[in-house]
């Protein structure tokens, strides 16, 4: 029996620990500032947000394979409030952010996926560590809320989120446009 103890507390602590890795602690800084421009590569999904990951990681990969592009940010843009909007019907664009070095390549990728820019626009933001998968799901936990506050406290009106999956600088950003 103290065996059994000892190994659930074993991987208690080790789930613990991965919790503080993640950016359980992490201290959420919201600013307001400019971001952009990007140009986006994307296609549209209608459902729940969590099927946007699939969908980064298959534009990734035909980037990588078939236009020899290294995108080392992936984004999603979700339009609608999951509070108040059923999963299968939220609206969301999902992809990768193409850096500037590959225009030249866009005439070949928009015959296989949508391209547009995210032009330059003043937002709400935050950013969060992003160490592994469990960052994301953190994030939307702490993040949000704090965000969800800030905008509020401002009178700032709903706006599409931005998160931006920035895996070279190990960072998620999760930006709102400000709209007057």
């Amino acid at each position: 029996m103290k065996k059994i103890i000892n190994a659930v507390i074993m991987v208690l602590a080790g789930f613990f620990i991965a919790l503080i890795y993640s950016g359980l602690f992490s201290t959420v800084d919201i600013s307001e500032r400019e971001i952009g421009p990007f140009i986006l590569v994307y296609q549209h999904h209608t459902g729940d947000y969590a099927g946007t990951g699939d969908i980064q990681n298959t534009i990734y990969q035909t980037l990588r394979k078939e236009f020899n592009v290294s995108a080392t940010k992936g984004f999603g843009q979700y339009y609608d409030d999951p509070k108040k909007v059923p999963a299968e019907k939220l609206r969301s664009i999902a992809g990768c952010i193409l850096e500037p070095e590959y225009r030249d390549r866009i005439p070949a990728i928009a015959k296989k996926y949508i391209v547009s820019e995210y032009k330059k626009t003043k937002s709400v933001v935050a950013v969060f560590p992003y160490k592994n998968q469990l960052s994301i799901f953190l994030g939307v936990l702490r993040v949000y809320p704090a965000l969800d506050k800030y905008i509020q406290h401002k009178g700032y009106p709903f706006s599409p989120a931005l998160e931006i999956y920035d895996l070279g600088s190990k960072k998620i950003i999760y930006s709102f446009p400000i709209q007057q």
